[in-house]
């Protein structure tokens, strides 16, 4: 049986994050959209994720990139979510825990509730 595959975006209008999330798709797409939008350069050793990494996120400004292999793992979702989060709070000069627990909390609920929908092609 194929896995579900997710491409959805979040934006958090309070600080202008704007969170692309890809799940079950190939890495390679991911990284294409890096490329595109974080203009990050995929020949750069620091932006380069391990073939063997199951998730990971990259950041720059107010955008973040998030893929994670399988859509229902959900560590993984918390896990990265962490990173775009201590980002984020990089970002905007704070280190106020009530801040990053409220940006985290809402990034996960919104992606949870996306790869939570069912596909339009599945009954």
């Amino acid at each position: 049986m194929k896995r579900p595959t997710r491409r959805f975006t979040v934006c958090e209008q309070t600080f202008g994050l704007a969170v692309e999330f890809y799940a079950g798709t190939p890495q390679s797409t991911a990284l294409r959209r890096c490329v595109a939008v974080l203009q990050l350069d995929p020949a750069d050793p620091e932006n380069a994720p391990d073939e063997g990494d199951a998730a990971w996120a990259m950041c720059y400004n107010s955008r973040a990139i998030v893929w994670i292999e399988d859509a229902a793992d959900i560590g993984s979702l918390v896990h990265e979510l962490y990173h775009v989060t201590a980002h984020v709070l990089r970002h905007i000069v704070s280190n106020d825990e009530e801040t990053g627990a409220y940006i985290q909390s809402y990034l996960f609920r919104e992606a949870l509730l996306r790869l939570q929908k069912k596909p339009k092609n599945q009954p």
